[in-house]
């Protein structure tokens, strides 16, 4: 399969996850390509969500350059932390919430990104209900101080978000 298909598949893939969740999620043509929204360019990632203000820039990844293993994961020289460095960058001057899911061919999706960004005061209850038997934080680690970065499966984190989208004043269907 070429690169271009495998990465359109995963975002594919990715878009549908929001989907089953309840929420209208888009793949964005050309790989993350800048948008329009009511004429203004706005670039959204790979994933746009039309009912939703997207605050978040979802990037997804779909290859074998990651080796599986953890480790690569909290070295900054493996290329998942370049990926999520650039999105970093991107994301900052866009003023968008980061969020990278990747995932090695025919693995499980993993999503990173900065837990504190994604945390939205939620009543903890009702979001325990709706989606804590897919709780899985993989790992946390320190960037730089007061930043750290969280792996989790991407379900989990599709779960939370989609939730939030539904539920959040600031961020839910208009």
């Amino acid at each position: 399969m070429k690169s271009i298909q495998k990465g359109n598949k995963g975002e594919r893939e990715v878009a549908n996850m929001f989907k089953r969740e309840g929420i209208e999620a888009k793949r964005v043509p050309r790989s993350g390509a800048p948008s329009y929204d009511n004429g203004s360019k706005i670039w959204v990632g790979d994933i746009w969500f039309p009912k939703n203000r997207n605050n978040f820039a979802i990037e997804v990844k779909l290859n074998n350059k990651w080796s599986g293993k953890i480790t690569d994961l909290i070295n900054p020289n493996s290329w998942i932390r370049k990926v999520f460095a650039d999105l970093l960058k991107k994301c900052k001057d866009h003023n968008k919430i980061p969020i990278l899911i990747f995932r090695r061919n025919h693995d499980t999706w993993l999503a990173m990104y900065i837990e504190e960004d994604i945390l939205i005061s939620v009543n903890p209850e009702d979001w325990e209900k709706e989606i804590s038997s897919s709780f899985n934080i993989i790992l946390k680690y320190k960037v730089k101080d007061n930043l750290w970065v969280s792996v989790s499966t991407a379900e989990f984190l599709v779960k939370y978000i989609s939730y939030i989208m539904k539920n959040h004043p600031l961020i839910s269907q208009e």
